[in-house]
């Protein structure tokens, strides 16, 4: 039951961390690139969203790791 509800936060926080990335190139990128910057703003906002999971990802790997490597002789 905690990892269905800590799933679900986990999902109600993306959601909104997703509004806030598409509102900043929303009003700051599309502005500086251009009016036809379509396609481009998208690469930016799923750049922005790899990058973000990426690093999410890898700190939970490494939080959970049992031990360091200065541990193993």
């Amino acid at each position: 039951m905690v990892t269905l509800s800590s799933s679900a936060f986990g999902l109600v926080a993306a959601l909104a961390w997703n509004s806030v990335i598409q509102e900043f190139v929303t009003g700051y990128i599309k502005p500086l690139i251009g009016n036809g910057s379509g396609m481009i703003s998208l690469l930016i906002y799923a750049i922005i969203i790899t990058v973000l999971a990426v690093i999410i990802t890898l700190h939970q790997k490494y939080q959970n790791f049992p031990f360091s490597t200065s541990d193993v002789e």
